[in-house]
């Protein structure tokens, strides 16, 4: 049930497919917990004609589809969400920038009373958001011993989320309130002609403030700064509300079949795979974050909203053999 209180949850990179979340929140605490007890993630790329796009979690080992269980297990240090919780990475981030800004390298975890800067937060647990490698290359099949490959956009076919929580209890907008606060970013490692660094949400957000006053001793009043009864004390904000984040919506960047033909909008593509001979070194790159985000929402949460299950589906593609 919701309440007038404000509050964060922090963001959690992953793509998923599958995930029981279960947690609790303290009777102290103005602010939601939960974990997840597994995630799963499904990523398709699809063959065209006579060119074949191919993916990878190491670089090397290429193939079509990629399942939970390979993402998992290919995930980087510490974030293989399979505790998923909220956590938030505390830049200011936009939905395409240069890679000189707001790259997320680390995580920080749920705040705790009185320690307002971010610099006095604890990193996110392990594992609490999923974080892995995703390497594309187009093969030219055209029969020669060596293998050849070609330079073609890259773009997302769909992206589907889907949230159901379990408990009775649950209010109305629970499931529309999940799935907004999930983030998918791609960050360009190297590869293609562009250095964009894409962050998706289910819904467009726009100069969300990562930080806010909150109330997480539970008297009803937002925290103040930290005094005794002798010395004046004022309501504080956590985080840093100056640093803001704006993401695009899944769906202004999915593109759909024309007769048979991927058929992809202007602008949408999230990089260029690279031609001729294949090198991971210089092969389209991408790191993947998937989380959810801790300020996505503005009111208390209960825990029956939480304990559920959602899934993450993604499906990348290429124009059609001879298009760009």
């Amino acid at each position: 049930m919701k309440t007038n209180k404000k509050h964060i949850i922090i963001p959690a990179l992953m793509m998923a497919v599958g995930v029981g979340l279960v947690g609790s929140i303290s009777g102290t605490v103005a602010w939601y917990q939960y974990s997840t007890r597994a995630t799963t993630s499904y990523i398709g790329a699809s063959n065209k004609c006579s060119e074949n796009l191919q993916v990878s979690l190491n670089g090397s080992d290429f193939v079509s589809e990629l399942d939970s269980t390979a993402i998992k297990g290919a995930a980087r240090t510490n974030a293989d969400g399979t505790k998923l919780q909220p956590v938030t990475p505390g830049v200011a981030q936009t939905n395409a920038m240069s890679t000189s800004d707001g790259e997320i390298s680390s995580m920080y975890g749920h705040p705790i009373y009185q320690n307002f800067t971010y610099d006095k937060w604890q990193a996110a647990p392990a594992n609490s958001y999923l974080q892995y490698d995703l390497y594309f290359r187009v093969l030219d099949v055209d029969g020669a011993a060596t293998a050849n490959y070609l330079a073609k956009k890259l773009y997302i076919e769909d992206i589907t989320l889907n949230y159901t929580p379990t408990s009775a209890s649950a209010s109305t907008n629970a499931a529309t309130s999940f799935k907004d606060a999930v983030r998918v970013q791609f960050d360009n490692v190297t590869g293609g002609t562009s250095s964009q660094r894409l962050l998706l949400s289910n819904t467009a957000t726009s100069a969300l403030p990562l930080g806010g006053e909150l109330d997480l001793n539970g008297d009803g009043s937002k925290d103040k700064n930290h005094g005794y009864e002798w010395e004046t004390t004022a309501v504080t904000e956590y985080g840093d509300k100056t640093k803001k984040q704006t993401t695009a919506a899944f769906s202004s960047y999915m593109n759909s079949y024309v007769n048979g033909k991927l058929s992809p909008t202007a602008n949408t593509e999230i990089g260029t795979t690279v031609a001729g001979q294949y090198s991971a070194s210089t092969a389209l790159h991408f790191k993947v974050t998937v989380w959810l985000e801790g300020w996505a929402n503005t009111q208390m949460w209960s825990a029956a909203d939480y304990i559920g299950s959602f899934q993450l589906g993604m499906t990348f593609g290429v124009t059609a053999y001879g298009e760009a």
